[in-house]
């Protein structure tokens, strides 16, 4: 591979991971394509690296509510950051154990880092607080890749007791 070539797809890497917010990842291989033969994709490079400095060095939101900790949590489910998600997650059902959203969050967090025993919990919980919770995971695509996977699917497609 020519160094342009290298150049090239280390920058379009950089772009991807860069749009995930995955900055700090980014910003390491924005540094090598600033370092290539292409000058026009060097400066771009250097510029991102910029941006990625900036957003890593930005302080998280500090989060004080229950909302905020939940809202924070889904936010970086979003971006596939599933441990700090679980971090805020765990803080808003330690402080509402109640709410069945914040479960079902946190189930959804746990099952998509691999820890589907965890995640079964969680969504059990859920489903406690909110029956519909079941149908909900069955049909949420977000949770298509898990329904699956034992124990969730035990969990979901187990006999139910009729609803009286």
């Amino acid at each position: 591979m020519t160094d342009g070539r290298l150049q090239s797809v280390t920058f379009d890497k950089a772009i991807a991971l860069f749009r995930q917010g995955q900055f700090a990842q980014a910003q390491g291989l924005f540094v090598k394509a600033a370092a290539g033969p292409i000058l026009d994709m060097g400066y771009a490079a250097r510029a991102h690296a910029r941006m990625c400095e900036s957003r890593i060095g930005r302080a998280a939101p500090a989060a004080k509510t229950v909302e905020d900790h939940y809202n924070w949590g889904v936010a970086l489910l979003n971006q596939g950051r599933f441990q700090e998600a679980e971090e805020h997650l765990h803080e808003a059902a330690r402080v509402a154990p109640n709410a069945d959203y914040i479960h079902y969050a946190l189930a959804l967090s746990r099952g998509l880092r691999g820890d589907m025993q965890r995640a079964s919990e969680s969504l059990q919980r859920a489903i406690e607080i909110q029956p519909k919770n079941r149908a909900q995971a069955l049909s949420d695509p977000d949770f298509a890749g898990l329904v699956h996977q034992r124990p969730i699917a035990a969990l979901l497609f187990s006999p139910r007791e009729p609803e009286t």
